[in-house]
Formats: structure tokens, sequence, C-alpha cells
């Protein structure tokens, strides 16, 4: 039990003094999509940012009375 609390000791007051790894560089491959319901009037809408051109058309879906959907993992553009 002593050389358990021995080390986890050891561990807790080295680590902070260890420098930190840098994070690998990732490249923005990403979408992104944001959605808005205007209480006073009733009214939804969405938008798509992506690398990808025009998918916007199949990542927003939108009903009146209903709502608004993005779905993102999986989009057919064709």
């Amino acid at each position: 039990m002593r050389v358990f609390a021995a080390t986890v000791t050891l561990i807790l007051t080295v680590a902070p003094v260890l420098p930190a790894q840098r994070a690998a560089p990732w490249p923005p491959v990403a979408t992104f999509s944001i959605l808005g319901y205007d209480s006073a009037t009733g009214e939804v809408g969405g938008a798509v940012q992506s690398r990808v051109f025009s998918v916007g058309n199949g990542v927003l879906w939108a009903e009146a009375d209903v709502g608004v959907v993005a779905t993102q993992a999986i989009v057919d553009v064709s």
C-alpha cells in the first residue's frame, strides 16, 4: 500500500511540470449548422457552412408547423 501511495504522490507531483504534448494539426474539414426559432413570429430557419459545395440543400429540412432539422452524418446531394 505504501508503494502505491508513493507512486500516486510522485505522479501527482511531477505531472504538472511535464510539458504538454502539442496537438496534431487538424485540417478544417468540418460542417457546421445552426437552427433558429423566433418565438414572437413562430418562424424557423437554418444555415449550413461546409467545405462541400452546395451541401445546404441536403442538410436542412423544414416543414411548416413542425420545425427544422439539420442532418449532417449522411446526406445525398446528387
